[in-house]
């Protein structure tokens, strides 16, 4: 079905913070785009969790391109940088999936609903040609991987399984994005579909849900997969040393490899778009934080440096 578009189509300007403020205030109204290099949710505008903001990649330059919306979840930039997918319950009372485009030389970016379903709708992915979304929504009876247009026409559930296909709540609480291989032809998301709600596994399929292959195979979480650029290697988060860490595996699941070594819990992966460098969620510094590390695991950072949750960064691609 055709989105919703929202009252006018524009959001109020953009929002500026700094590294601990709680209060929104405004900024200068953008010319074009929507933010920073790294889109991320936090719970650092108070009021609880979450609200979408973004920043460029060193952690400066904080700011909410959607103030009017929250709570917002689960940013997804597309493509070609110039829009931003998301989940939220801020206008009806159960999860949809957004779109917000930008819209040069206006207050703030246009702002769509996709789904209109009342079921939970959630963790968008957009196809690298950016004419589809992947996401999750129990609208069948369990949390399935499902695709539609861009628009949100033609929705068809992918996995159609009894399985919990992102590990959402009890007793995984992961919420776990899809993702697309970058040339469209594979989905990798997470699921119990080999150990029902005992434990969770990197699966992949096909883009049309055929030919579906369990690449982990162990008795910890393995979950939040993320395809490299070139689409050879698959990174992801595992429980198998004991805690959650950055792992990365050939894309046929073979050849695992830790990229992260601590006691903290660290998840969340996501490639930068040159492939060099991989935005993560940490604890280690006592509460989630957004960090950044070269693709081998060297030179770990934390970027955020805020007492409230920071989490689910999403690198935005060359452009927008």
């Amino acid at each position: 079905m055709l989105s919703a578009v929202l009252g006018v189509g524009v959001l109020a300007p953009w929002t500026a913070l700094g590294p601990a403020a709680a209060k929104l205030t405004p900024a200068d109204s953008p010319t074009a785009g929507i933010g920073g290099d790294i889109a991320f949710q936090s719970a650092r505008a108070g009021k609880g969790c979450c609200r979408i903001f973004t920043m460029q990649a060193n952690g400066t330059d904080v700011r909410s391109p959607l103030p009017t919306v929250s709570p917002s979840y689960d940013p997804a930039w597309s493509p070609d940088g110039s829009k931003l997918a998301f989940a939220s319950f801020a206008h009806r009372n159960n999860f949809e999936i957004y779109v917000a485009e930008a819209r040069p030389g206006a207050p703030g970016p246009r702002l769509s609903i996709l789904t209109h379903d009342k079921s939970r709708d959630s963790s968008p992915a957009w196809s690298p040609d950016g004419q589809r979304l992947a996401f999750v929504s129990d609208r069948a009876g369990s949390y399935d991987v499902w695709r539609m247009d861009s628009n949100g026409d033609n929705e068809v559930d992918l996995s159609g399984n009894a399985a919990n296909d992102c590990g959402c709540f009890e007793p995984f609480f992961v919420f776990a994005q899809p993702a697309y291989s970058p040339d469209g032809s594979k989905i990798a998301s997470t699921s119990d579909l080999a150990d029902p709600g005992n434990n969770l596994d990197v699966f992949t399929m096909d883009a049309d849900g055929s030919h579906v292959q369990r690449l982990t195979s162990n008795a910890a979480v393995d979950a939040e997969a993320d395809w490299s650029r070139d689409g050879r290697e698959i990174a992801f988060a595992s429980g198998r040393d004991g805690d959650l860490e950055i792992f990365v595996m050939n894309a046929d699941g073979s050849g695992p490899a830790s990229l992260t070594r601590n006691g903290a819990t660290d998840t969340q992966p996501d490639w930068s778009p040159d492939g060099a460098r991989f935005a993560f969620t940490s604890d280690r510094d006592g509460n989630p934080e957004i960090y950044v590390m070269r693709s081998d695991g060297s030179r770990q950072h934390n970027i955020t440096h805020n007492p409230a949750i920071d989490e689910r960064p999403d690198w935005r691609p060359t452009g927008g």
